[in-house]
């Protein structure tokens, strides 16, 4: 087997989303773990690991496995950081696309990394996307209380468990954009190894 570190002595062993979520929530259960100032919402270690559980349990009834990409666009919101990390915990791949892209962008770039599913906030317009490059899942809030929150989060299944695959330090973690010193953006590639070698 391949050494995803290349022989580096991590000094902090390599653990998946998953198990880091779960020793979070069974040393700090009830610790807030996120907090949108914007959104005035905070969410606890026990919340956010039953949340991106669910997240995962709910893109693997939806087809994503291990190694799919998922575009995911939105604004600077809670809700975009849980599904990035619920992407994470099925060990798909996130290509998270800046809302300030024009939609000529948005198209090449989705084209190019062949999504799965692309996962689009409620705010925005996912007519941005018309050569149905993906099936379309939208989203909206998270909230503490299960009665104030949008749609997609109240109708996630409830185990907290994900049935689908984890991530690994040699799987591709994310795709991201930059525009480069052309005005057609660029891709950049990384794993989740990369962040144990910090």
């Amino acid at each position: 087997m391949v050494d995803p570190f290349g022989g580096h002595k991590l000094a902090i062993p390599f653990r998946s989303v998953a198990e880091s979520l779960a020793l979070f929530r069974g040393r700090d259960p009830q610790r807030t773990a996120i907090t949108d100032i914007d959104q005035k919402t905070s969410i606890t270690f026990d919340q956010l690991d039953l949340v991106t559980g669910a997240i995962a349990n709910d893109l693997g009834r939806r087809g994503v496995r291990r190694g799919d990409a998922v575009v995911l666009l939105a604004n600077e919101v809670l809700e975009k950081l849980l599904l990035w990390l619920g992407i994470w915990r099925i060990g798909a791949t996130v290509c998270p696309i800046t809302v300030e892209l024009n939609e000529v962008h948005l198209s090449f770039i989705a084209n190019l990394v062949e999504p799965k599913l692309l996962l689009i906030h409620d705010e925005l317009d996912e007519r941005i996307f018309q050569d149905g490059v993906a099936p379309v899942v939208r989203f909206g809030r998270w909230q503490p209380a299960v009665t104030d929150r949008g749609i997609y989060f109240r109708s996630l299944p409830n185990p907290a468990e994900p049935t689908g695959d984890d991530n690994a330090p040699e799987d591709i973690a994310g795709m991201v954009c930059t525009s480069g010193t052309t005005d057609r953006p660029k891709i950049v590639v990384y794993d989740h190894g990369c962040y144990w070698l910090q």
